[in-house]
């Protein structure tokens, strides 16, 4: 080869080394760059979280000595606000590697248990010696998990610890730390409340399964088979399950399964089961179905509250009527095949988790009286007595008017019987596919 040649090929050659090296330090200097915004934003958002942290204390402070309801209200939004920032930024952080449940929960208990002091600022209720001891023991706590995370902050502006993992497959050092608040988490009063992160809710027993004997094995299969409408010998046992609600669970081949209560044999929920019709079905008769397999399972006093339709499946919400009472906490949900017929689905745990022998009292406030205080602006179409779960799971018994604006937009309002106070309104939407609340 030519010297000329040989010229040209070593300056090519060297041309492309250095464009390539131009081009791995352009990218490890934008590695570096992204690392460094990756760290400050971390830093950031563990700042946030031990700032938003030592606001909520001090804030449940001040409202263990706020003297009037607007003021209480004023203070309990702004522990609300703070809980919400404090979750944002654990949020943001590189945690899905550990389980902080107990933090989150107490950091989301903070922001529901200060709403629900909110709600009774607004009625005028004073702070009762109980709540303010949860609210001091919720600061105390609060400004606990701030130094923790103060600590944490700390070393990672030194180095000391990283989110960044090393090759040893362990987690990284900060995350470990995260770990270690969340197993020493400080022990706080128990709070009760009408909320939905009340500590009480964890603890619900199925009041249906109150005093119901434990069936065996044997029996199970039995009620299992009829609820499949099977022979015994199709099916097979797939295992039982603690926690709650107690059950045994069953399944066939071709991918059917039922779930049977422990305690009483209620059937708790289902999938493909009974023998399907030929031809496509109406949404009379898909109801007239879900109906009659209720009764069936032994699920009597059932009404249809309303549905949804789904591509080629109807789902139907029953609610139990309780002499003319609509109880809507003891709620079960069907699905129904409008190409056969066939039961698609049951979920009967709200049924079984709800449902208890109620004693009907006589209203403090008549209907036309709670009806007196809905807006003008409302017409009242349909009324009738219901009874609906609070935040905190507790029964309210209302009276329910259907209204509608002048618009057409309905609407569902819950007025207490007790009080004749609104306690809580749903929008209702019609559509071709059934009715949407929200």
């Amino acid at each position: 080869m030519k010297r000329k040649t040989w010229t040209l090929v070593i300056t090519y050659t060297l041309a492309i080394i250095v464009v390539l090296g131009g081009f791995v330090i352009q990218y490890a200097s934008q590695a570096a760059a992204y690392r460094d915004a990756e760290r400050h934003a971390q830093m950031h958002a563990v700042s946030q979280l031990s700032d938003s942290l030592a606001q909520m204390s001090n804030t449940l402070l001040k409202g263990m000595y706020a003297g009037s309801p607007e003021l209480l209200a004023s203070v309990s939004a702004e522990i609300w606000n703070h809980s919400a920032a404090a979750i944002a930024s654990m949020a943001s952080l590189p945690l899905s590697d550990v389980s902080l449940e107990q933090t989150e929960t107490f950091i989301s208990r903070v922001g529901d248990y200060t709403y629900y002091i909110t709600r009774r600022a607004a009625s005028h209720t004073d702070l009762s010696e109980e709540e303010r001891q949860a609210l001091a023991s919720l600061s105390e706590t609060a400004d606990m998990l701030s130094q923790n995370v103060l600590t944490l902050e700390s070393d990672l502006y030194t180095g000391t610890v990283t989110f960044e993992a090393d090759r040893s497959g362990e987690l990284a050092s900060a995350v470990q730390n995260f770990s270690a608040i969340e197993e020493e988490f400080p022990e706080y009063v128990s709070v009760d409340y009408d909320g939905k992160m009340s500590a009480h809710i964890g603890e619900r027993l199925p009041l249906s399964l109150e005093n119901a004997e434990e069936i065996d094995l044997s029996t199970a299969y039995e009620k299992a088979a009829a609820a499949l409408c099977l022979d015994v010998d199709s099916l097979s046992f797939s295992g039982e399950s603690g926690g709650t609600i107690p059950a045994y669970h069953f399944s066939t081949e071709n991918g059917a399964y039922v779930t049977v209560c422990k305690q009483g044999g209620a059937i708790l929920s289902a999938r493909n089961t009974c023998t399907a019709q030929a031809g496509e079905i109406g949404m009379e008769k898909a109801l007239e179905i879900a109906k009659n397999y209720l009764t069936t399972i032994g699920y009597d006093g059932m009404r249809q509250a309303w549905y949804h339709r789904d591509g080629d499946t109807v789902t139907f919400r029953f609610v139990y009527e309780d002499q003319g009472v609509m109880v809507y906490p003891d709620m079960i949900t069907v699905g129904v095949s409008l190409l056969d017929g066939e039961i698609m689905s049951l979920n009967a745990e709200d049924y079984v988790m709800n449902h208890h022998e109620r004693v009907f009292k006589e209203p403090a406030v008549s209907q036309n009286e709670a009806a007196a205080g809905i807006s003008n602006e409302l017409e009242v179409t349909f009324a009738r007595r219901a009874i609906i779960l609070s935040s905190g799971m507790y029964e309210t018994d209302c009276y329910e008017f259907l209204c509608r604006t002048e618009e057409g937009q309905e609407m569902l309002l819950y007025c207490d019987v007790e009080t004749g106070k609104q306690c809580k309104l749903s929008l209702l939407n019609r559509t071709e596919d059934g009715i949407i609340f929200s």
